[in-house]
């Protein structure tokens, strides 16, 4: 019981301080065509009333503005449960191999069996479940913002003055 407690908070600390926002760093954008086909992802590198450059990975993709439909900011629902998933998989990893069953004792996940190889199964299926529930939850609270620019100069300008003045990232 000890264990799952520690697991829990374990993963609870991880997935708050995650979400703690970096001052420094770049608004991560999702742009869409008409269509609503994803045209580009990334980071703003530079906005202007005719172009945005969008910086993922070192790279640099140019977006004309009637190009788009419609930006939303932050990252997709998906990928906090994928980050609580894999952030959970590793702790169950660690918590599953540091305490291997011995005689005297049954290990951190008492419940698995008798080898290490159960107890390492059952770190990961716990961590697993538990960090893509903790990464559902978050992304509940992820309060994405959708601009719907339809090739409008009038929304692209009203857009490029919310970024410069910062109006997105306060809620």
């Amino acid at each position: 019981m000890k264990a799952a407690i520690l697991l829990l908070t374990l993963m609870i600390s991880i997935s708050i301080s995650a979400q703690e926002e970096n001052k420094t760093q770049k608004l991560f954008l999702r742009v869409f065509d008409m269509d609503g086909k994803k045209i580009g992802k990334g980071h703003i590198h530079s906005i202007n009333d005719s172009l945005i450059v969008l910086s993922k990975a070192k790279k640099l993709k140019k977006i004309h503005p009637k190009e788009i439909g419609k930006i939303k900011t932050k990252r997709s629902g998906g990928h906090n449960v994928l980050v609580g998933a894999t952030s959970g998989a590793l702790v169950g990893v660690v918590l599953g191999s540091v305490n291997p069953p011995t005689d005297s004792s049954g290990g951190t996940f008492t419940w698995a069996g008798g080898s290490s190889g159960d107890e390492l199964a059952s770190g990961v299926t716990v961590g697993v479940i538990s960090g893509t529930i903790i990464g559902g939850i978050s992304a509940l609270f992820n309060n994405p913002k959708t601009f719907v620019i339809e090739s409008n100069p009038e929304k692209w300008n009203a857009f490029v003055n919310s970024v410069k003045h910062n109006a997105i990232n306060k809620n």
